[in-house]
């Protein structure tokens, strides 16, 4: 008997809110996942953004691969999704209404598979969305094999927090009891499912910015509504445009003075978090989020070798046992191990630019030792490089201080990025392959190339 599936993706949830020794959130939902399934903590997005992210996890490609920038989700002829409809699974879904999910919803069998989720009338999860996920969940019962994927945006701004959660009982910040209300909520759907016949995914997109004291930036900036308000009481009309841009003006300089002063009592990992929303950014932070499998046949374990989104699909393919397909995939079944141990491959990075060609659009490499990333088009701008297992908040750019090792981690990238599967088989070519493999082995890393 085939498994049901599961998949929940909380937006923009952070790692460390769920594996963390210093988080204040209580899950005790999420924590019993954790102790009954398999997790990983050490899972890397592939992108700061969740389209690219989507892409990369429906496709378990990476996302230069996609050709996807910013706005839509495409699905690849060896998409997962039809290979679980044509294995005989009932597609359903409910999720946030972007454009981007236009190829998606196509698939799904339930009505009202959408929510607005960035408007004034966001829906929350203890605001009636959770009655719509329980809902479909009650409907689906008699088309088994289903695959139920749900998409949920409560830590997305608008960033509100249900009352019944909002205290320091459930966290020190806004994000953490918010975090605190989404496991209660997932806790009343887990109620609704055999999890003895059904296969559940827990993960995120992208981590998020947990400003220092609740602070950002715009509560350091003066009022701009209550400033160009009095403006426009004491000012005539004619000056309106004139006076706007100079209170504008001032208010920025106002902000930047504040925040240098600010800033000198604070980390770099302190300042980031009080960045405004969408700062594209490859921090730890921002690419680094939960991963659980739990429910049928899956058991109790804790790996700590570093994994990608791009591997989650690969993995629920070999665990209901989906035909196997010539599929062009930068993924791999997580449960396959070596000797025991997980073969570690480095972790390919992007921002997600909202337009093409962003002068922020950034590229990098991750392993379990260091973090390096520069700019996407100039190799020696905007050079980071990071050593995860001494600074783990990225507080230290070491880049000037170890020229041979952004020189090595730079090398890892252009292999990582050169090798395309779409053109070059392991099968086909075998050279091409043996090359990459040496080259691999060459940085200190025993890959098995052609599962990329």
């Amino acid at each position: 008997m085939k498994p049901n599936i599961l998949f929940i993706l909380v937006d923009g949830l952070r790692m460390d809110q769920i594996f963390g020794n210093e988080r204040t959130c209580i899950t005790p939902n999420m924590d019993m996942l954790t102790k009954n399934g398999t997790y990983f903590d050490q899972a890397i997005s592939s992108a700061d953004g969740t389209v690219l992210n989507l892409n990369s996890i429906f496709n378990s490609l990476h996302p230069y691969k996609t050709g996807v920038r910013a706005i839509n989700l495409i699905l690849t002829n060896t998409n997962y999704i039809t290979q679980l409809r044509d294995h005989g699974y009932h597609i359903f879904g409910l999720v946030p209404k972007f454009t981007s999910y236009t190829s998606l919803i196509d698939f799904f069998e339930n009505n009202e598979a959408r929510y607005n989720a960035l408007s004034p009338k966001k829906e929350y999860l203890w605001k009636g969305l959770e009655q719509k996920a329980i809902g479909i969940l009650d409907s689906i019962k008699s088309c088994e094999p289903w695959f139920f994927f749900l998409h949920f945006m409560d830590l997305h701004d608008p960033l509100l927090v249900d009352k019944k959660f909002d205290s320091e009982k459930f966290g020190d910040s806004s994000y953490a009891r918010a975090v605190s209300s989404i496991d209660y909520w997932i806790g009343k759907i887990i109620e609704k499912i055999d999890l003895k016949q059904t296969l559940l995914i827990l993960t995120s997109d992208h981590g998020n910015l947990i400003p220092k004291d609740n602070k950002s930036i715009s509560d350091i900036a003066p009022d701009l509504k209550l400033g160009l308000n009095v403006g426009k009481r004491i000012m005539p009309k004619s000056t309106y445009s004139v006076g706007a841009k100079l209170f504008i003006a001032t208010r920025n300089i106002i902000t930047k003075v504040k925040l240098a002063n600010e800033n000198k009592k604070l980390t770099p990992y302190e300042i980031r978090s009080r960045r405004p929303p969408f700062t594209l950014s490859l921090y730890e932070e921002s690419i680094r989020v939960p991963l659980i499998f739990a429910g049928y046949n899956i058991s109790s374990k804790k790996i700590s070798h570093q994994v990608q989104n791009v591997d989650i699909f690969p993995t629920i393919a070999e665990i209901i046992k989906l035909p196997k397909k010539n599929n062009v995939t930068d993924g791999r079944n997580l449960f396959d191990t070596f000797g025991n141990k997980i073969i570690e491959k480095p972790a390919y990075l992007h921002t997600m630019p909202f337009q093409a060609m962003s002068p922020d659009d950034t590229v990098g490499i991750r392993t379990s030792k260091y973090k390096y990333f520069r700019h996407a088009r100039d190799s020696k701008k905007n050079i980071n490089l990071y050593d995860l297992q001494k600074d783990p908040q990225e507080n230290h750019n070491i880049a000037k201080q170890h020229p041979n090792v952004v020189k090595e981690m730079e090398q890892i990238l252009l292999v990582t990025t050169s090798y395309d599967l779409e053109k070059h088989e392991p099968s086909e070519d075998e050279n091409v392959r043996k090359k990459i493999e040496e080259e691999y082995r060459k940085l200190g890393y025993l890959l098995l190339v052609r599962y990329f």
